[in-house]
């Protein structure tokens, strides 16, 4: 990979993790901060780790998947009983995996 496009994945990763940081400063409602959360931090952690794992784009996703799917539902959800909240977290882990997925198949679209 070019190292101009690992700055590139790297600036990405930090205006997303600016934007998390903002967006929960300014919610008070634990759903919403739970869905903010999970949707922006697992891209992030995809982001900074894919231009040095070495994996292909489709393991990075599949590992993707499985690690939001456990923050969801072990990080954010432990103050959280409730099963609607289990929910969120899965749901909210699943729209994760398809925004970074159509990013990675646009951006693969753009190189070729």
């Amino acid at each position: 990979m070019k190292k101009r496009t690992k700055i590139l994945f790297i600036l990405l990763g930090l205006l997303l993790l600016a934007i998390v940081i903002i967006l929960s400063r300014l919610t008070t409602s634990a759903e919403v901060k739970m869905i903010v959360e999970v949707l922006f931090y697992t891209p992030i952690f995809f982001l900074f780790s894919q231009p040095y794992t070495g994996y292909s784009y489709k393991k990075s996703l599949n590992l993707l998947l499985v690690t939001s799917i456990i923050l969801s539902s072990v990080v954010f959800t432990p103050q959280m009983t409730s099963f609607r909240f289990f929910v969120i977290g899965i749901l909210s882990s699943v729209i994760s995996y398809a925004i970074v997925f159509l990013s990675c198949w646009l951006f693969r679209q753009k190189l070729r």
